[in-house]
């Protein structure tokens, strides 16, 4: 219990506090955590000592938004809190090479395709950023005790650190990665197999190169 005492002690000021708080508000509003709560609170629901929080802090993703303020990615500390250091992973991901693209254009190349069929292919390459990512990965309902994120209270008049459970995983945790990718990594291989698209490994950020033609299946 002394790591999440500790927490509930910390009322530092770090960079994009605001930022964080309006976050994790708007998650409580969609549904992905659960909360606000003071320690104790979370002492009653899970047992003193048999939870731990990670702790949330901001990075600036080096981009601005319509309003024009930072972009700012809450990042959940699992390595300061063990989490990550506790986490057993038998399995890892693969991510896509930079070179996707001409790969992609060499194999239809050698498709065996006419070069009159291959004029009429528009190669196309984007990404598809989601927005919940990790989030959407439902936690066990008995891995909630472990799914707890602690953040400071910018809203209140007094410098206060709260936590929230989360029902989804949390972006810092080693396994949200590896867990993420399974679902997609299916679908991917129904995709290449049933359909006119090259798709690339997902990692959080789907990159896709669709054809304008039917000329070659993976």
């Amino acid at each position: 219990d002394v790591w999440n005492a500790l927490l509930s002690r910390e009322t530092r000021v770090l960079d994009y506090d605001d930022e964080i708080e309006s976050a994790v508000a708007t998650q409580i509003d969609s549904g992905i955590l659960q909360g606000p709560y003071h320690k104790e609170k979370l002492d009653a629901i899970f047992g003193s000592g048999a939870w731990r929080a990670i702790k949330r802090h901001g990075i600036w993703q080096g981009q601005l938004q319509e309003d024009g303020s930072k972009k700012v990615r809450g990042i959940d500390d699992a390595r300061m809190s063990k989490h990550n250091a506790a986490a057993i992973l038998t399995d890892t991901i693969a991510t896509t090479p930079p070179d996707i693209a001409m790969q992609c254009a060499m194999m239809l190349g050698r498709s065996g395709a006419s070069h009159d069929a291959l004029r009429d292919v528009e190669l196309l390459m984007g990404s598809d950023d989601l927005a919940d990512a990790y989030h959407g990965v439902p936690t066990k309902p008995e891995q909630l005790s472990l799914s707890v994120v602690s953040f400071r209270r910018t809203d209140l008049e007094a410098a206060e650190t709260n936590f929230a459970i989360s029902v989804g995983h949390l972006f810092g945790l080693a396994a949200a990665v590896v867990n993420f990718n399974r679902l997609p990594d299916l679908l991917l291989k129904v995709v290449r197999i049933d359909a006119d698209e090259m798709e690339c490994t997902p990692f959080m950020i789907y990159p896709a190169i669709p054809t304008s033609s039917t000329i070659w299946a993976p």
